[in-house]
């Protein structure tokens, strides 16, 4: 019963261990799907930043082409007339619409890609807080096991007391099987005296006492042998008795001890396989512990250098809209230093078109009044 109850309990805390086991496996295979989720999204991440600054680079050439293009249709004169600035004016502020609408949707998709980052980072604080978690139920089922297995100790140590009380009572039964045998030879011993001592006093009886004397003697003799084989008969009986229960104690001793060694054989089974649970636990805590610190390591390397990516990102942003409005501004100023004087020429070649045009219609003025009056010749 013994032995059963220490199987069973072995088979409990395998149990346990296995699905110890299952439980950390399964949270492993989850933080490592977590953790591809993270680095893909941080690679679509670092995509999206490359191809924002692809299209950043190619909005700023296109616009600065743009922006030449413009500058030299509007330094462009007319023969035929004077310069129209509301077209570069137009161009000038379409030109800037389309710049703030571009700055302003990619400040929007700068502030999705930082909240992706966040939430990407919120994701990894997650992850650390399952793995603390999980090393806190780890350091809970190893309380568990120690609580088991000195629970174990204890058994097996009642056991062997009790295994010690069973080998005393086997040395007071063995004592006891040599003293009945002893008595038995005595018994033995003392009817084939008794036997020799009647064969020896007959004929010494008889001859000394008569025949008649001798048959009464000898019908006493009988009659005293039949008593004594009677007697040796009944002692015999009583020693087979108490042979059979010694045999049957013999075979009962020999089947408590049977059970005694099966019991210490599925002892010493159940604590090497305790000891080799706890030698697997064990390993396997410590290739968990390590793994978790590599990942830990490796995600803590990720995230930092998404940081330093991102800030340094942000840095090389600021520098570039930095650059690109000095140059606006620079470039927005030389092109009204180039068409202040397009524009001064153009008043004072309208100013002289204007006082051409009244001196025009001053003399087709007179003309008609002339050709109205006649000609004086």
């Amino acid at each position: 019963s013994r032995s059963d109850e220490a199987r069973a309990t072995f088979a409990a805390l395998q149990r346990d261990v296995d699905r110890c086991r299952e439980q950390q496996q399964q949270s492993a295979e989850r933080f490592l799907e977590q953790l591809l989720l993270h680095r893909q999204q941080t690679g679509a991440l670092e995509a999206s930043l490359e191809h924002l600054r692809r299209d950043f680079d190619a909005h700023a050439l296109r616009w600065r082409e743009e922006l030449q293009e413009t500058l030299a249709s509007s330094c462009r004169t007319d023969p035929d007339g004077p310069v129209d600035n509301s077209v570069a004016q137009e161009s000038l502020k379409a030109l800037r619409e389309e710049h703030q609408a571009a700055l302003a949707s990619q400040s929007s998709l700068f502030r999705r890609e930082f909240e992706a980052a966040y939430r990407a980072e919120e994701l990894a604080t997650t992850a650390l807080g399952r793995l603390a978690g999980l090393e806190g139920g780890m350091a809970d089922l190893r309380a568990e096991l120690g609580r088991e297995a000195d629970r174990l100790r204890s058994d097996l140590q009642a056991e062997a007391a009790a295994a010690a009380e069973r080998g005393l009572q086997r040395g007071f039964d063995h004592r006891l099987e040599r003293g009945i045998a002893g008595m038995r030879e005595e018994c033995a011993a003392e009817v084939e005296r008794l036997r020799a001592d009647l064969r020896a006093d007959v004929p010494a009886l008889a001859e000394a006492a008569g025949c008649a004397a001798a048959r009464e003697l000898l019908g006493e003799l009988r009659a005293t042998g039949a008593a004594a084989e009677a007697g040796a008969e009944a002692l015999r009986r009583r020693l087979e008795e108490v042979e059979s229960r010694v045999a049957a104690m013999g075979e009962a001793l020999r089947l408590r001890q049977q059970e005694a060694e099966a019991h210490a054989i599925a002892q010493a089974e159940a604590l090497r396989r305790l000891a080799k649970a706890e030698a697997q636990a064990s390993a396997q805590r410590e290739e968990s512990t390590e793994s978790h610190a590599r990942l830990q390591e490796e995600l803590a390397s990720k995230l930092s250098g998404m940081g330093r990516c991102v800030a340094e990102l942000r840095m090389e942003v600021d520098r570039r809209l930095t650059d690109e409005r000095v140059a606006w501004a620079a470039e927005t100023a030389a092109v009204r230093a180039e068409l202040a004087p397009a524009a001064r020429v153009s008043a004072a070649q309208v100013e002289e078109w204007t006082q051409l045009a009244k001196s025009i219609r001053e003399q087709s003025a007179k003309l008609a009044a002339v050709s109205a009056l006649g000609a004086p010749w």
